[in-house]
Formats: C-alpha cells, sequence, structure tokens
C-alpha cells in the first residue's frame, strides 16, 4: 500500500473485512495498537466523530502536531539533521448530511434474509461500505436471476435523483478505476450521503453515525490527500499540484533510493521534487 498501488493491486479494497453474517465481528484488514503512541491516537477522536471543521477536529490536529513534533526532533538527533521529513494523509474528509442503506432495497428484492433480531442469516447479494463508495457483491457469481435483481435495484437508484447515488460503476469499471475488484457494481455516492450497512428501517435518514466521512468519489477535491515534503536537499514548491498514484523514492531521486515500479504516473504535470 506504502508504494501507492491501487486497491486492485495490493488487495486491501476496504477498512472491513466482506462480512455480510458478521462471522469475524467487524474484523478490519490492520489494526491500530492503542498502547503504543500513534497517529491513529489523535485522529480516531477527530472529525469522524463531531465534523471536519469542529472544534474537536481541531483539537486532534493540534496532538498529531505535537506527536510529528516530537518524532522529527527525535529523529535529527539520531541523523544530526540529515533528513527528509514526507508526512502525507490517507485521504480528504467531508461533512455528511444523510445515510443511505441500499441493504434495505436488497432485503425488499429478496435477497437478504435475517432473523428477528434483524442479523443476516443468509444473502444473495449484499452491498457493503466504504464510506462514501460500497461494493455490492454477488454470494454466487454464477446467480443469474439474484444478479438481474441488483440490476434492477441499482438501475432504480442510478434513475432515482433523491436516491443520493450519483454513479453506478459495473464490475469492468471498478477493475479500470483500480479498486473493488470482486464487485458486481460500486455505488458511489452524492457528497454528504454517506453509505451504510443497515438491512432494515429506512433507506434515507438524515440521523447520522458519524458526522464525517471518507471514501467518496474521488473526483471530489475534499478527498484529496494532503502532502507535505522538507529537508535537506527539498527545494521550495508553491500553490496546489495535482498528484497520481505512484509517489514512491521515484520522484524524490535520492542516492541509495531503490526506484519502484507501481503501475502508477508521478506528478500530473511530470516535474519531480530536487
Amino acid at each position: 500500500m506504502i508504494t501507492g498501488t491501487n486497491p486492485a493491486v495490493h488487495g486491501i479494497v476496504n477498512n472491513g473485512i466482506f462480512d455480510p453474517t458478521g462471522e469475524h465481528k467487524g474484523a478490519w484488514h490492520w489494526f491500530a495498537n492503542d498502547k503504543v503512541k500513534t497517529l491513529w491516537e489523535a485522529a480516531k477522536e477527530g472529525a469522524h466523530q463531531h465534523g471536519v471543521y469542529s472544534r474537536e477536529a481541531a483539537e486532534s490536529l493540534e496532538k498529531i502536531d505535537v506527536m510529528l513534533g516530537d518524532l522529527i526532533r527525535e529523529a535529527e538527533k539520531i541523523t544530526g539533521g540529515d533528513l527528509v521529513v514526507c508526512v502525507v494523509s490517507d485521504h480528504g474528509t467531508l461533512d455528511n448530511t444523510h445515510n443511505i442503506s441500499p441493504n434495505i432495497l436488497l432485503k425488499e428484492a429478496g435477497l437478504i434474509k435475517t432473523d428477528e433480531q434483524g442479523n443476516v442469516i443468509s444473502w444473495r447479494a449484499f452491498c457493503q461500505r466504504a464510506g462514501g463508495t460500497a461494493e455490492i457483491r454477488l454470494a454466487d457469481p454464477k446467480d443469474e436471476e439474484a444478479a438481474a435483481l441488483v440490476k434492477k435495484v441499482v438501475d432504480r437508484l442510478a434513475a432515482d435523483p433523491e436516491s443520493g447515488i450519483l454513479e453506478v460503476v459495473d464490475h469492468e469499471g471498478a477493475k479500470k478505476r483500480g479498486g473493488f475488484p470482486e464487485a458486481t457494481y460500486v455505488l458511489v455516492s452524492e457528497k454528504g450521503y454517506e453509505i451504510r450497512d443497515d438491512v432494515d428501517g429506512e433507506y434515507c435518514r438524515t440521523r447520522l453515525t458519524q458526522k464525517a466521512q471518507h471514501g467518496y468519489s474521488e473526483e471530489f477535491p475534499e478527498m484529496r490527500a494532503s502532502f507535505m515534503l522538507t529537508g535537506k536537499g527539498i527545494g521550495k514548491l508553491c500553490g496546489q499540484r495535482e498528484y497520481r498514484r505512484g509517489i514512491n523514492c521515484d520522484f524524490i531521486r535520492r542516492p541509495g533510493c531503490t526506484v519502484l515500479d507501481v503501475g502508477g504516473g508521478i506528478f500530473g504535470d511530470g516535474d519531480e521534487i530536487r
């Protein structure tokens, strides 16, 4: 992942494991250790719970700033100041206004069955959230009847201007964009419409589970990651630039750096940082 390859290559297509019946009890593809001082410690209490521009989010940034300062000062002592510092965020974030739950429609179509407590006990198609996107998978890719029912649901969402769905991407389209290679469809929501996994209740609600979220369309400027680079031999850059995947040692070209082919371009304008 750190080399800039896309999810279809490195295999981590979502934070959570695809798990419609909850067998893995919400397990992620990776975990943070709260006993170790990490940036996760600060980030986890920020914008998700309180909003991008909230006081709490600002306080989280201040915590991160202190941690990063401690880390840089220690690295400077060890290296005698011969240091290059690169800071990059994993994504941007925007505030939510609505929660939408496509699984409710899949259940209405007979594709998901639940017990009396609302737990999924069987599924022929399931929509798993990834923030402002979600992937729909078939339990059996050869189930033509289920595929036809899913198509009716996604066509309905695509045609309804009130659905909160900006775009429906098919299997081939998802692979071309580098994510969700096992998805039958990928749903991309409008700004502020976070997709949830609920199988019961209202399809669209304004009672929010989280006040801010990522995982929206890669075309939204709010999803841009932050990238900062400073240190010995690094010149000054001003203004905003567009970056593509593939950011690694290739763009710095410092002596002793191993250049990795990660299947992507470097800078949008082809420039190098020196």
